[in-house]
């Protein structure tokens, strides 16, 4: 039997999960976690929640609204072991939903065509700048070639439209947001640029580092030829421009200068097994505890509760990092 939710829940007709698998990344992006160790520490739960313990705290979601999306994020969830079946299990288990995967594509290339056959519908490969120098100053671990390889492998796999995630920085891409574009353009992805939020390491990066949406796509337009507005799906408002004679979908995500709370229908699941109704909520709700000891009632009052509570517009921004709960 399912909850009985208010009828203006924005999950009243299906769930967004994002389901961090790991806090663990190979990069140290100064605006996530600049300087830090790639090791996952739960930093809380007694273990870390196996692959069959995430599939079953995704089942415990859906047995309180159907889910009609799970995006997998991290930390960066090409660490995490066995990421491939997973995908296979989560796939099995809502063959209906969409399983799409945000991943900053370092370990990509080998992966993508695997990921694609275990049932993965929809990328989102994380790429700030083009310039190998300015990469290197933002991401000290990674490599630009290994992330241009992967988003490159995941074209060749068949993941259409593939998304480029760009958080907007005024020193490393600000100047070239136009080659962004081009660049996917000529893949026939969807490029997204989205507004540095004052989360975590962003925080102190965010005053001299903030670009709103609207600068940038009033940049975009003096450079690039505009077709015009495609209106919004999902987080993001798309608009049509062209690119080397290629039309290209560029979409932007405002959660600071335009929140979109009151239709928000994202659940988080972080890396150690907490429910996170909201990115500027402080706290999560342990979820794996009461799994592990069999308590399903309490994961459906938990879960019952946060979907009661979505659509009320928060205020403030939290101290907490962002790479534990997958943005």
């Amino acid at each position: 039997m399912r909850a009985a939710l208010p009828a203006v829940s924005p999950v009243a007709s299906g769930i967004y999960l994002r389901l961090s698998v790991t806090s663990a990344c190979d990069l140290r992006c100064a605006y996530c976690r600049p300087g830090s160790a790639p090791s996952d520490r739960s930093g809380g739960a007694p273990r870390p929640a196996s692959n069959d313990e995430l599939v079953a705290l995704v089942g415990e979601v859906a047995r309180v609204r159907p889910i009609r999306k799970i995006r997998l994020t991290g930390g960066e969830p090409l660490l995490r072991r066995g990421i491939v079946d997973l995908v296979r299990e989560l796939r099995r288990l809502a063959p209906r939903a969409t399983i799409g995967m945000t991943t900053n594509g370092q370990r990509l290339a080998p992966l993508a065509a695997a990921l694609r056959a275990a049932g993965l519908d929809a990328l989102n490969v994380s790429l700030d700048t083009l310039d190998e120098r300015r990469f290197g100053r933002l991401s000290p671990a990674g490599a630009l070639d290994a992330t241009l390889a992967g988003i490159d492998a995941a074209v060749a796999a068949g993941f259409e439209p593939l998304k480029i995630n760009t958080v907007l920085l005024r020193s490393i891409n600000g100047d070239r947001l136009e080659s962004l574009v081009e660049y996917a353009a000529a893949r026939d992805a969807e490029i997204r640029f989205i507004e540095l939020m004052p989360i975590g390491a962003g925080a102190p990066l965010y005053p001299r580092e903030f670009l709103s949406a609207a600068d940038a796509l009033a940049r975009l337009r003096e450079r690039l030829p505009y077709d015009g507005p495609l209106g919004a799906r999902g987080t993001a408002v798309r608009h049509a421009m062209r690119a080397d004679g290629r039309r290209v979908v560029v979409g932007f995500i405002s959660p600071v200068s335009h929140p979109f709370c009151d239709g928000c229908d994202r659940l988080r699941i972080d890396a150690r097994g907490r429910l996170v109704a909201c990115l500027r909520g402080e706290e999560g709700v342990d979820l794996l505890a009461p799994l592990r000891r069999g308590d399903r009632a309490a994961i459906a009052g938990a879960l019952a509760a946060a979907c009661a509570g979505k659509g009320r517009a928060a205020t403030d921004w939290p101290t907490r990092t962002m790479y534990g709960i997958g943005g």
